[in-house]
């Protein structure tokens, strides 16, 4: 006989199980709190970790972005270009990047970078880090240099790393990052997987 039952989808097709998903949401907040269940929204920004925000469960989300200053239909010049990563660390994870000499690279109040990166090391990765393989950027970044409290001067690039012993069927696992250097720190921003 053949099979004839359906499959829903989990918020669409069917009003009752929509309804059902609605409350169970509702349940964890009232149990964990209100932010503990959360939507994404898309905002603008120039990093990843900007270009979302993060809405309570139950508010309206066409109103939670305030479209005068993060409109994500807007230009952002100096924005990370694409594609996007796939996971964005928040809060970024702290890591240690090296030029060739072994030197940390770090960014002057210009702006400007002491070298080229070579050396990528941070705990987020197999084997604590590898070699740069492959550079973007670096990007610059000044925001919100009109308030002392905010303001962040850094410079950003997408690096191509490759972590000692780390192959799949014989050919190394690279992994591509976007990694950011300011105030005499670098952190890992995100990871294109």
């Amino acid at each position: 006989m053949p099979a004839v039952g359906r499959q829903l989808g989990f918020w669409g097709g069917d009003a009752a199980a929509t309804d059902r998903a609605g409350r169970a949401l509702t349940r964890v907040q009232g149990m964990l709190g209100v932010d503990a269940v959360v939507t994404a929204v898309p905002a603008g920004g120039r990093l990843p970790s900007e270009r979302v925000q993060w809405v309570p469960w139950g508010e309206a989300r066409d109103t939670a972005v305030d479209r005068a200053t993060r409109d994500p239909d807007a230009p952002w010049p100096g924005a990370v270009p694409g594609p996007a990563p796939a996971r964005v660390l928040d809060p970024p994870v702290p890591a240690e990047l090296l030029d060739a000499a072994g030197a940390p690279v770090v960014v002057t109040g210009r702006g400007e970078v002491s070298g080229v990166p070579a050396v990528l090391r941070c705990a987020a990765f197999a084997g604590g880090g590898g070699a740069v393989i492959g550079c973007a950027g670096p990007w610059p970044h000044d925001v919100g240099w009109w308030d002392r409290g905010r303001h962040r001067r850094s410079v950003v690039w997408q690096l191509l790393v490759r972590p000692p012993g780390t192959t799949v069927d014989g050919t190394p696992a690279d992994v591509a990052c976007l990694v950011t250097v300011g105030r005499g720190q670098a952190s890992l921003e995100a990871v294109y997987d």
